[in-house]
């Protein structure tokens, strides 16, 4: 394809109050996607915290 490029891996941030919907949810995403690296959350300080000292190229929240 021209012109594209390869992505080694997503930093994906991944925010739900429900730890265990949290992790099924960021299970499932690897499942889909290897290349998505996922991080949980389960509180909106910690996913502050979190793009504060990295980089994230998406994030998915409730």
């Amino acid at each position: 394809m021209p012109g594209a490029t390869s992505i080694d891996s997503v930093s994906v941030l991944l925010a739900d109050n429900e730890p265990s919907f949290a992790e099924l949810a960021a299970e499932m995403l690897g499942r889909v996607d290897e290349t998505l690296d996922v991080t949980t959350v389960t509180t909106a300080a910690e996913a502050l915290s979190t793009v504060e000292e990295r980089d994230v190229d998406c994030v998915v929240s409730d």
